[in-house]
Parts: C-alpha cells; structure tokens; sequence
C-alpha cells in the first residue's frame, strides 16, 4: 500500500527535519519504502504544493523527487511509489 514510511531521527539537522526548512519548503517527517523523503503536507504559512504527481511527490533543485503526506482523511501518507526497481545480477 501506498502508506508505508517511517521517521529517521538519525537525519535531525537543518535541511531536514521536523521544524520548517530555512527556504519556507515543508519540514521533512520520514522516508518512503522507496527511498524517497517524505516531506509535510504544508509549509509554515500553510500553503502546499500544488504540482504534484499522481503518487503526491515533486521533483525541485534542493531535494530531488520527494513525496508530501496526503491530507489526514485520506488514510495514507502517499498515493503510490515513484522509485526505480533495482536489479541483481549473478
């Protein structure tokens, strides 16, 4: 499901983490299954993004492709995930 994330502790410093980033961009809250940071819905004036993709995830200069949490009713933090599936070789 599109829910899966978790909050890293480790990565508590100025460019991500849980207080409001220096550029006004929303704080990072955890990292997707994929990869990916997972970025608040809304910044500090509350304005959120409104170019993002189907899975809820844009791409800028700073962070790369990054996901923001969906709203709270829609029971889930991200709508699908964008990361490329690896490959073993023998």
């Amino acid at each position: 499901t599109g829910g899966n994330w978790w909050w890293d502790q480790k990565n508590n410093n100025d460019s991500n983490n849980a207080s409001p980033c220096s550029s006004g961009h929303p704080p990072m809250i955890g990292y997707a299954l994929d990869g990916h940071t997972i970025y608040a819905k809304t910044d500090k004036s509350d304005k959120e993004s409104h170019e993002l993709d189907d899975c809820g995830g844009e791409t800028d200069d700073a962070r790369g492709y990054h996901y923001h949490a969906s709203a709270p009713g829609n029971n889930r933090i991200v709508g699908c995930y964008m990361g490329e599936l690896g490959s073993f070789e023998n």
